[in-house]
């Protein structure tokens, strides 16, 4: 591949490559600064990786580019850069491409007509219901209501035990893992150590307790 062609196609490409970093550097940071449920360990690698690929190759093509202009060969470099570019760029556009083609198809499924409603012909078609003496007395069915599980020692929610237990736990000084905390909800709780108390498990733990004889933070009683 010679450099006119290889200049062409990093070139159509530049623009996805650029973009789909952009994006995904976005997306992070917002995932990040918004303390989303998506775990730290991931967002940030992807977003440290995300910037690294759009700062490198910015500065590396700035020296090669000097280089160049300078006489010195530089074109082995130059292509390596232009590969990676081409293969992201590619990546990007198809992804693109994938995702306007879903989101026209959700379109075009949500422009279906729906069978109208006849408020007339309903009311012709059923009978009205007998009236009876006795009335039946019926009870509201409560919906429950979404339950957060935390953990004891660091105060992190997740919305199932088996996700809490899953992910390490800093401040879990007998273990690496979460530990469920076993009381209710409260509007304060406090410390079983000290009797320090706090509006959350989180604000209770992140301050240090001098009675614990197992670590040294607060740990909230149930």
């Amino acid at each position: 591949m010679n450099n006119n062609n290889m200049g062409d196609m990093v070139a159509d490409k530049v623009f996805y490559y650029y973009g789909g970093f952009a994006i995904t550097l976005i997306v992070c940071l917002l995932l990040i600064f918004l303390k989303s449920k998506v775990p730290q360990s991931y967002t940030i690698p992807i977003a440290v990786a995300s910037g690294a690929f759009i700062i490198i190759p910015t500065i590396m093509f700035i020296i090669l580019s000097k280089r160049s202009d300078e006489g010195k060969s530089s074109g082995a470099l130059m292509n390596i850069f232009g590969i990676v570019i081409i293969v992201f760029g590619t990546i990007f556009q198809i992804l693109i491409l994938l995702s306007f083609f879903i989101i026209y198809i959700i379109y075009c499924m949500g422009t279906k007509t729906k069978p109208s409603f006849n408020p007339l012909a309903s009311a012709k078609g059923s009978k009205a219901p007998k009236s009876s003496k006795s009335t039946e007395i019926t009870t509201p069915i409560e919906t429950p209501k979404p339950t957060k599980y935390y953990c004891k020692y660091c105060g992190s929610s997740y919305p199932s035990i088996s996700s809490l237990t899953f992910y390490s736990c800093s401040k879990n000084p007998h273990g690496k893992k979460h530990v469920p905390y076993e009381g209710d909800e409260k509007s304060k709780y406090e410390c079983k150590y000290c009797g320090s108390s706090s509006s959350s498990i989180s604000g209770l733990t992140s301050s240090s307790c001098s009675k614990n004889p197992h670590g040294n933070k607060h740990v909230p009683a149930k």
